[in-house]
């Protein structure tokens, strides 16, 4: 989806895109206003969704560690949109087979310690933030987020719009916007993890 259809979508919801078929003129009303303020809504809906009810994980290889000769420590630079840490998401490549390990320190969100690896070293698996939109971006430009995503971020931008001046059409989009989340929000799965990954030696490192 671009971004020109996306702004198209929140202007028709709340009656600013077309006159008797005609299109609006930006300098129309507060159109103008409106257009402004679109990318900033729709990322602060795209967070939302992404930490709340539709998560995404990605899985990386940790790459360019600081490496501490000293202790046996490799601190590596967590991804730029690395959120949080899916749970059993830390492992180690061993012999070519991938392994969970709970021996690892989060500090923050910028950066993760673990045993310095002889072998191909730690993959991450995490859940992301979203990619946001540049208050400069172009209608033809892609947004990268699922459709269903955008669709939820749309209601939620076109609530926000309308609610100095209609409060009535405000509240009926945003419960739009929060019965589009409800079928967003991820089932409830079980994770399958060795238990001596859990109950082993390994037990002196956080896992959070």
């Amino acid at each position: 989806m671009t971004y020109g259809e996306i702004q198209r979508a929140v202007l028709e919801l709340i009656n600013q895109y077309s006159i008797a078929g005609e299109t609006i003129s930006p300098a129309y009303n507060n159109q103008s206003d409106y257009i402004h303020r679109i990318p900033n809504l729709i990322n602060q809906a795209l967070v939302r969704i992404r930490i709340g009810p539709r998560p995404e994980a990605v899985f990386r290889h940790l790459e360019n560690g600081d490496v501490h000769t000293d202790s046996g420590i490799t601190v590596y630079r967590l991804p730029a949109d690395f959120w949080a840490l899916k749970s059993g998401g830390m492992t180690r490549m061993e012999r070519g087979t991938l392994r969970p390990t709970n021996r690892y320190w989060l500090r923050g969100r910028r950066e993760i310690a673990v045993p310095t690896a002889e072998d191909e070293g730690y993959y991450c698996e995490y859940y992301r933030l979203p990619a946001l939109l540049d208050a400069d971006i172009a209608p033809g430009d892609p947004v990268a987020e699922d459709d269903e995503v955008v669709q939820a971020a749309i209601l939620y931008a076109a609530a926000f719009l309308v609610l100095p001046d209609d409060t009535a059409a405000y509240e009926a989009l945003f419960q739009e916007y929060e019965d589009r989340l409800s079928l967003l929000r991820l089932p409830v799965t079980a994770e399958v993890r060795p238990v001596e990954d859990v109950y082993g030696g390994e037990s002196a490192w956080q896992s959070a």
